[in-house]
């Protein structure tokens, strides 16, 4: 049986990181995968107010992560475990892994719809009556996940972990005219895909391309951002968007 992918050139403009799977599992399908970051991964703009959040995460009923990225940057700078009375809530697999793996300990909640209105629909019905959640979020968060908490009733303390910023990319026209699929897990990236096109060659690069996102989140800053979207994945996992990149390759 003929590779899946055999002969697709995949362009994936996501962050490197040591923790990632999808690369792999593209190649194993016979993809032809270009890396062209968009974005990176940078520190919390108040360090101090970070770490004064992950100091008291004891006192919360919940500690509850958005990302991968929220988790390592907890983890960091962490130097104990949660006291074991403290809850962990995690976005989807992916964000539950990182818990696993960082902070030695599985997820408490994973939600079956793996987004932050699904996160906090399910943590509302799982939380006791005026429960303290310490949520970890990223600088540009979106604010349905807070929000809902917090009409709920429960006591919210959210605090930014980490920050995205956009990376120029001198090839970006290059590597998108060659690709026939492109790749993209987050707003901040979608967002960049599109500054990084707007003056040459334009959006209309992007012509013919398949474009697939992470989640609906994503899909949503795409469109917002002028970018058609072809395929989202069912869930924010490697797996997951592996399986909508096979599916735009079928088309």
């Amino acid at each position: 049986m003929s590779a899946p992918l055999a002969g697709v050139r995949v362009l994936l403009t996501h962050p490197a990181r040591t923790s990632d799977q999808l690369e792999p599992l593209l190649r194993a399908d016979g993809a032809d995968v270009v890396c062209a970051p968009l974005i990176e991964i940078t520190a919390a703009p108040d360090a101090a107010a970070l770490q004064t959040a992950v100091d008291a995460a004891d006192d919360a009923d919940w500690v509850v992560f958005s990302s991968v990225n929220g988790v390592e940057a907890f983890a960091r700078m962490r130097d104990a475990p949660l006291r074991p009375g403290t809850f962990i809530a995690a976005v989807g697999r992916a964000t539950a892994s990182a818990v696993d793996v960082k902070l030695g300990r599985p997820a408490d909640l994973v939600p079956s719809r793996p987004d932050a209105e699904g996160l906090a629909e399910e943590l509302v019905g799982r939380a006791h009556e005026r429960a303290r959640i310490a949520v970890f979020v990223a600088l540009d968060a979106g604010p349905a996940l807070v929000q809902r908490l917090r009409t709920a009733g429960l006591r919210v303390d959210a605090a930014v972990a980490y920050a995205t910023r956009a990376v120029a990319h001198r090839d970006l026209a290059r590597s998108v005219a060659g690709a026939d699929i492109i790749v993209l897990t987050s707003g901040s990236g979608a967002r960049a895909l599109a500054e990084g096109l707007a003056l040459e060659p334009g959006l209309e690069a992007l012509a013919g391309k398949a474009v697939v996102c992470i989640g609906p989140v994503t899909a949503a800053a795409a469109s917002g951002a002028g970018i058609a979207v072809t395929a989202v994945a069912c869930d924010p996992s490697p797996h997951a968007l592996r399986e909508a990149i096979r599916s735009c390759a079928r088309r």
